[in-house]
């Protein structure tokens, strides 16, 4: 090696310890200036200048507001933010028992740790110390061919035997048909378009669906169409339709089964038909062909229905 190299490895070694005595300090400054912060300052901090600004749906910001407010503030709102640990978040994590509830505050809590950290207000995230309880997914099941059966002989009051067709014969999602509009029907060319949604929980209409394969064609045949025009002309709500179907379950005493049924029913009936899984995928509006397969289709026990038909002649337009 020579001299000047020597030098140089010198030099740089110097300047390298500099810069990390730098970075130190500025981090025991940050540390110094958050430490009388409490987490629930800082939960407003950050959702105000890092979520709000993301240009968001508001309903899920909406949600995010409702849990930090309701939920967080009131247990965690008062600890500071420097004092906050992996045991105190266990514990409050452990102490709650809806699984969704438990999954939302957690994205929440580590998400504005981890942006903590990055702005040096805490050293590390103690969320990262957390063990979530496992949580079985909760599927709710089609349909069975007795059930379809059943429901379209008890059902007649016209726009909730309108909804159950609509649903089980193109597979909206329930927001999606509830923002659904006469303009979304083209009757000429036999499709629905879906490009909106409704938060079944504010009753917000959302400019975008769920997901961007959400926004689609959904192809239908003349027999929908009195259906479709019930729907584009009658004013509906979620509670409404959400417990009228519900009572009609419990009359027959039908087990797991939900409004999300319909649509479950309704790419189980494709798939009994022979409709390509790619085509299945598509007019569900899934991300994922495993999705359509793995969560969605249900061998359905032998039988049929007028649903059942309904798809048959479907398939025969689809897989032209």
């Amino acid at each position: 090696m020579t001299e000047l190299e020597s030098s140089l490895i010198n030099e740089v070694k110097t300047l390298s310890e500099k810069f990390d005595r730098l970075l130190e300090a500025v981090g025991k400054g940050a540390l110094a200036a958050s430490s009388d912060k409490t987490f629930g300052e800082w939960l407003n901090e950050w959702y105000e200048t890092y979520k709000v600004p993301k240009g968001l749906k508001p309903s899920y910001l909406e949600r995010i507001r409702e849990y930090i407010d309701k939920y967080l503030l009131p247990k965690l709102g008062d600890i500071r933010l420097c004092d906050l640990d992996g045991a105190i978040l266990q514990e409050y994590i452990n102490g709650l028992s809806a699984a969704n509830a438990r999954k939302k505050q957690s994205l929440i809590i580590n998400e504005s740790l981890n942006k903590a950290v990055a702005l040096r207000l805490i050293p590390h995230n103690p969320f990262a110390a957390v063990d979530l309880p496992k949580s079985k997914s909760k599927h709710y099941r089609p349909l069975e061919y007795d059930e379809q059966v059943a429901l379209l002989k008890e059902v007649t009051t016209e726009k909730y035997k309108a909804v159950m067709w609509v649903l089980c014969c193109t597979g909206m999602r329930i927001g999606e048909l509830l923002a659904l509009n006469a303009s979304d029907i083209d009757y000429r060319n036999g499709v629905i378009r879906v490009d909106k949604d409704m938060d079944i929980q504010t009753g917000t209409l959302n400019d975008t669906p769920k997901t961007e394969t959400s926004i689609r064609t959904i192809p239908f045949l003349p027999s929908l169409e009195p259906y479709l025009k019930v729907l584009s002309q009658t004013p509906l709500t979620y509670n409404g339709i959400r417990l009228y179907f519900k009572r009609k379950y419990a009359k027959f005493g039908f087990k797991g089964l939900n409004l999300h049924s319909f649509r479950h029913t309704f790419i189980s009936l494709c798939y009994a038909a022979g409709i390509s899984l790619k085509k299945i995928q598509t007019m569900a509006g899934h991300s994922d062909v495993n999705l359509t397969l793995n969560v969605y289709t249900h061998v359905l026990k032998k039988g049929g229905s007028k649903f059942l038909q309904y798809i048959k002649q479907l398939k025969k337009e689809v897989d032209c």
